[in-house]
């Protein structure tokens, strides 16, 4: 009758795999997790456009709102193209539409697209 072996575990290489592919998910999530929390404050900068106000308010003067929401959130990297405030008919429309390129590692980068956009009626 043969006795069975104990389990040894996880060998070196098993470990060294989980090692890899943790590190992998905490790098990516270090590099990507920034330029998430910035487009959530977008959001929240355009949520606040919700005013009774904002209707009669020119395209230039929700331009400034939205780089006043920018500069107090922090958010400096969006470029200016990125903001489109146009008014049609009885509706003012804003579109936020950006992309972001984050470095990896060696030759490996991520492209992250985001867009936003709110419209309002005119009074």
């Amino acid at each position: 009758m043969k006795l069975m072996h104990k389990q040894q575990g996880m060998t070196l290489a098993g470990w060294l795999f989980v090692f890899v592919v943790g590190g992998f998910a905490v790098l990516c999530t270090l590099k990507m997790l920034p330029h998430y929390l910035d487009d959530m404050s977008i959001s929240k900068v355009l949520d606040n456009l919700n005013r009774p106000d904002i209707g009669s308010a020119s395209p230039h003067e929700i331009r400034d709102l939205i780089s006043r929401g920018f500069q107090v959130n922090s958010i400096r990297d969006i470029p200016n193209d990125a903001v489109k405030v146009k008014r049609q008919g009885g509706v003012v429309n804003v579109a936020i539409n950006y992309e972001k390129r984050e470095h990896l590692l060696a030759n490996i980068y991520v492209v992250l697209t985001f867009e936003h956009n709110w419209n309002t009626q005119t009074k």
